[in-house]
Formats: C-alpha cells, structure tokens, sequence
C-alpha cells in the first residue's frame, strides 16, 4: 500500500515529494545510522506499516480524511462554478470595474483584482494563475509591461488564490480539522490576511507602474452595470457557502446546497448551461416525486437534499446517455451536455492529486510521530530563538518556507503542523495563529525560487525568463512575508485574526474568539 501511495503522488504531483516520502521511510528504518541529534534506534518495517494501515496516524490519518469529505465536494463546486461561466464573468467584471482608470497603474490593479476574484471560485494558484495569464498578458502588453515584470506580476496575484475565501486551498480545511473549529472560523480568520496579501501587491504594482512608467489601457468591456445584470447572479453562490455555515449547516451540507445553486443558476442564460433544459426537466421531476413520496410518508427518510441529489444525478446521466449518443452517431456541433460531464472531470482530476499528497504526507507525518523528529525540530527551533518569540518566529518561518520549497502547499502545511506549531505554541503563540502562520508561509513559498510553479506557468505564457519571473513574483509578495508576523508577534496582533463580534453586543465590542492554551 505504501509503495501504491507513493507512485500515485509520483505521477499527480512531483518527484519532490515522493523523494521526501522515501526518504522518511528510510529514515524510520535506519535512523539508528543517522548522526546525533536526528539519531533514533530505529522502527521495523511491521510497525511502520502497522501505523500507516491500521491507524489513524499514518495513510488514513486527519489529512486523507478532510480530504474524502471536504476537500473532494469543495473542488467540485470550484468546477461546477468555471464551466458554468463564473471564471470568465469574475476577470470581466474587475476589467469593467477598473479598467477604465486613467492611472498608469490601472491595468496592474485590474489584474490583481481579477487574479483575487478568479481565486474564491478555484483555490489553486497554479490554475488561476495560467487562466488569469492567458486572458491579462495582452492587457498588460499594452500597457507597456515587460514579459517578466508581468509574469511576476501575474503568478503573485494568481496565488493568492490559496488564501483567498470561501474555497481557498485544501490546507484551510486541515486548520479547521486540527484546530476543531467550524470551516466558517478559518474563512473569518483568512479575511484580513487576504486583504493585506492584495493590499501589499497593489502598493508594489502601483511603485513599479511610475519606475516602468507604464501607460493607461482603455479595456473593451461592457458597463460594469450591465455585466451586474447579466451575470451577477454568479456571486449569490460564493455568499451561499458563508450565509449557510453562519446559520448552522455544516461545511458539507454549505457546499453541497452551494453546489445545487450554481447548478440550477447555469440555466439562467443559453450559453452557461451546464446541461439541456431537457435534462434538467427530468431530474427537477424526480426531485418532485421524492420529496412528494416524503410529505406521505412513503419514503420518511427521503429529506430534501437528498431528493434534490438524486434528481441530479438523473440529469447528469441523461446528460452522460445523450453526449455518448452524440459520440457515436458522430453528431456535428458543440454538445451542451458535455460541460457537466467537463466540469466533473476537471473537479475529479484535481480531487487524485490532493488525495495522493494527503496520503502521503500521512506516510511522513507517520515517521514524524513515530521517530520523536517533530519534538526534536520543535526543540531546535526554540532553541535557536533563545525563547525570544521573535527569534523563534523568524526561524520557523525559514523552516516553513524552506519546507515549502521542496512539498506542494498542503503537503506543506501538514508537516509543518506537526514540527513547527509546537514551537511556536512554547513561545505564546496562540494555536490558530500558529497554523494560519505556517498555511500562509506555506502559501509564499510556492511563488519562491527554485520550484516556483505559478510563476514558472505565468512566463511561459508571457514568453518571459522562468528564472528572473521567480524573483520577481517574489519581489511582488515580499510585503506580504511580514505579514504573519503581525498576528503572531502580539496579541493585539493576533486580534487582527482571531477578533469576532460578540452576539447580541453592539459593533465595536470583540472579544477573541480563541484563547491560548
């Protein structure tokens, strides 16, 4: 089984990791032969196995779990909201919102703001990066833009997308998990340090928009009034998912219902439709009949949602029936009924890739655990700060950054969880500030030499340097590295993050929503 996590992570991911997870199981074998102070007496292969297999320490622990119920229906929803259009209206929507500024850093600021507005429906940053890069990069050409300066420009700004609500990256979900706080508290938590991460990339796009002296783009949208109308009905879902968590459900019925709103809101226009209005007759009719079996008490235990779940899946099989059909008489035309079938695809493809870096970050949080590696970092760490909590903090964000040089984000933040929240938690670091710490520090590295995926997507796009896009992307994020520092170095700091509005007390009146332990 470890071998097939292995090779599985092999071929979704990278070979990074895959050589990380080797080498924490040759490490839990012959950690005797390691050099002080790494050095242990060893674990068998039986016990090492036994842990992965049977516990919920290794393979099967919190990561792959979050990742089977959370993850999975939150990546879908993502899918089901780009190929129903949502993508696409939010870039439009920031070109006509700011694309008609006469300010040298208009085109910059459009980027950003769509780069933002791109991430709360996908959560990757690689993906918002590419899609943002292939539609902004003529804008920017325009704009005077070198190819690398705007590479850099866009793959910091499509990052974001893995701290930008409500989907973020699947890290979020694990803080929700590890800390046993509901999804709605870490969506709460990612708000400021989303806004300042956006905030520090405007303030450089407009510093560089005078040193380049870049010029105004007159951008063709329609008024931003009439993109409203039209296509605004593609915001209702995004507030779906907080409105719903606010009032009780769960982070899995919040998506779900998510889920049912962007779907029945694709059919609002011809061209967003996710599948025939045929289909979705017969599965609108099965829903119906479920939910009237249900009133007589026919079916006591058929409950709305999952009555309405059934009718989809009856639309999404004659959807399924209809594009095969189509297939095999060779029918000419596009088929409306494969965007449905395209939008699962896509959701299920991401869905392999976080599943196998779960399974094996599971492998080496194992080995962790097992070999007493993550105290002994934790000491390090805390050692080298001498106690000093600015100290500790600065090491533990080199430790986390350099982690994240090697892992994927969430990959990443699990080990990082498990080695790095213990030190910072000696030093009276909150707890949730010690994980959103390490999840955005995780995040950064991704836009850092030498593995920078998303910038390395954005250059090939723009035809710029892989190299030098690295460190610009970087130098574009550089204000947003001192951000974590704010919300972990003081509690008046940690208000920025942790401050919720009592109930029933009036505006100005916080409280923390968490204590330190």
């Amino acid at each position: 089984m470890l071998l097939l996590v292995i090779e599985a992570t092999r071929r979704t991911t990278d070979l990074a990791l895959t050589l990380v997870a080797i080498g924490a199981i040759l490490y839990a074998l012959f950690g005797y032969l390691v050099p002080e102070p790494f050095d242990h007496r060893g674990i068998s292969l039986q016990r090492l196995i036994g842990t992965n297999y049977l516990t919920l320490q290794g393979v099967f622990g919190v990561p792959l779990d979050v990742a089977a119920t959370f993850i999975v229906l939150f990546t879908i929803y993502g899918a089901v909201l780009e190929y129903s259009g949502a993508g696409k209206f939010f870039i439009d929507w920031s070109f006509a919102a700011l694309g008609k500024s006469k300010s040298s850093a208009g085109p910059g600021r459009t980027v950003a703001a769509a780069g933002f507005l791109l991430g709360t429906v996908s959560g990757s940053g690689v993906a918002t990066t590419v899609t943002l890069s292939s539609l902004s990069w003529p804008i920017l050409r325009k704009a005077g833009y070198d190819r690398t300066v705007a590479a850099g420009m866009l793959s910091a700004s499509g990052i974001g997308a893995t701290l930008s609500p409500p989907t973020l990256g699947a890290a979020a979900f694990l803080i929700a998990e590890y800390l046993d706080i509901s999804y709605l508290d870490v969506l709460i938590m990612a708000m400021v340090p989303t806004i300042l991460y956006y905030l520090s990339i405007f303030l450089m796009i407009e510093a560089d928009s005078r040193l380049l002296r870049t010029r105004p783009v007159d951008i063709k949208t329609e008024p931003l009034w009439d993109l409203t109308k039209k296509f605004g009905y593609h915001f209702s879902s995004l507030f779906a998912v907080a409105i719903l968590m606010a009032i009780g459900l769960t982070p899995f019925m919040a998506v779900y219902w998510s889920i049912v709103i962007a779907f029945l809101l694709s059919f609002l226009r011809p061209e967003t439709r996710l599948t025939s209005l045929k289909a979705l007759a017969a599965g609108a009719a099965l829903a119906a009949v479920l939910m009237l079996l249900n009133v007589t008490g026919v079916l006591p235990r058929m409950r709305p949602s999952l009555a309405i779940f059934w009718g989809m899946m009856l639309t999404i099989g004659i959807a399924a029936a209809i594009a095969l059909y189509r297939r095999v008489k060779n029918v000419p035309g596009e088929d409306e009924h494969m965007r449905i079938l395209r939008a699962l695809e896509y959701g299920g493809r991401s869905v392999i890739a976080i599943a196998a870096t779960t399974a094996c970050a599971g492998i080496i949080v194992s080995v962790v655990t097992l070999t007493g590696l993550g105290l002994k970092i934790s000491g390090m760490i805390v050692n080298l700060g001498g106690g000093n909590i600015l100290f500790t903090i600065f090491f533990a964000a080199l430790a986390v950054w350099v982690l994240g040089l090697a892992v994927p984000v969430t990959a990443s933040y699990i080990l990082a969880a498990v080695m790095i929240v213990p030190a910072l938690r000696q030093v009276g670091v909150p707890e949730p500030a010690a994980h959103m710490f390490i999840f955005y520090y995780a995040v950064l590295a991704d836009v850092s030499p030498p593995t920078a995926l998303a910038p390395m997507a954005a250059a090939a796009i723009t035809g710029g340097k892989p190299w030098p896009t690295m460190f610009m992307a970087w130098k574009y994020c550089m204000p947003a590295f001192l951000v974590p520092f704010m919300f972990t170095l003081t509690i008046d700091g940690a208000s920025l993050l942790l401050l919720l509005p009592k109930i029933g007390q009036a505006a100005n009146e916080v409280a923390l929503a968490f204590q330190p332990a």
